[in-house]
């Protein structure tokens, strides 16, 4: 894992910084050395980018058809992750949420990650489609005949993703319809323009992985298909 060096000036207010990378241990103490000679006045901190992954599977449904598989994915997921040798992420898991925590569950992600963090966010449930054609992500208190005011938009969660500061985001959707997602994140990246900050390294650093296309239902298994249509 690598650390950040960053140094802000004093006195504050005068935006200057100065930023090195490196392994932990002797590596950051050699950067503060050379740094506080060569920029005497200046006082720093070490940051190590965090890599974490927030997954989140809704099984039950108050309106919907249950969702028998969920938790056993949710779980084989975040055994893959959090192992050190072949993950290492801190991982927060949640099961049969409702919109609530959905909504604070992937905007406080978003909102708190930092240049050089890696950020995992995998939802694995109901993804209805509005009658605007939009596609949304269901949590346990979902009422299917009022989808936009009860379930979270795939539009809002392109928009924080488009803004965030982490380095790298990775987004898995497991549900239906998921491929609709693509289109509000492709949109959000064109009128940004070839000079705005989210377009270039930072922009290609996004992923969706979806389940299905704009127009498929999920398969939970080799046979059988659980819509909420």
């Amino acid at each position: 894992m690598r650390f950040t060096l960053a140094w802000a000036s004093t006195p504050p207010g005068t935006g200057r910084r100065v930023v090195a990378w490196g392994k932990p241990g002797r590596d950051a103490r050699r950067a503060e050395g050379w740094i506080g000679t060569m920029c005497e006045g200046w006082r720093g901190r070490i940051w190590v980018p965090q890599r974490r992954a927030v997954l989140i599977g809704v099984s039950s449904y108050e309106h919907l058809p249950t969702l028998p598989m969920v938790a056993d994915q949710v779980e084989g997921l975040r055994a893959v992750l959090a192992e050190p040798d072949s993950g290492g992420y801190e991982v927060t898991t949640a099961i049969d949420q409702p919109l609530s925590y959905l909504r604070s569950a992937f905007e406080d992600s978003l909102g708190s990650s930092r240049t050089g963090d890696t950020l995992i966010l995998y939802f694995s449930g109901h993804g209805l489609v509005s009658d605007s054609a939009e596609l949304y992500l269901a949590g346990t208190d979902v009422n299917p005949e009022n989808v936009q005011q009860t379930a979270y938009p795939a539009q809002k969660l392109g928009e924080f993703l488009d803004g965030s500061a982490a380095s790298t985001v990775v987004v898995l959707l497991d549900c239906c319809y998921a491929g609709r997602m693509m289109t509000p994140v492709s949109a959000l990246a064109a009128a940004a323009g070839p000079d705005a900050r989210t377009s270039g390294d930072a922009y290609r650093r996004r992923s969706i992985i979806t389940s299905s296309t704009d127009l498929e239902l999920a398969h939970y298994d080799d046979t059988e298909v659980i819509s909420a249509k």
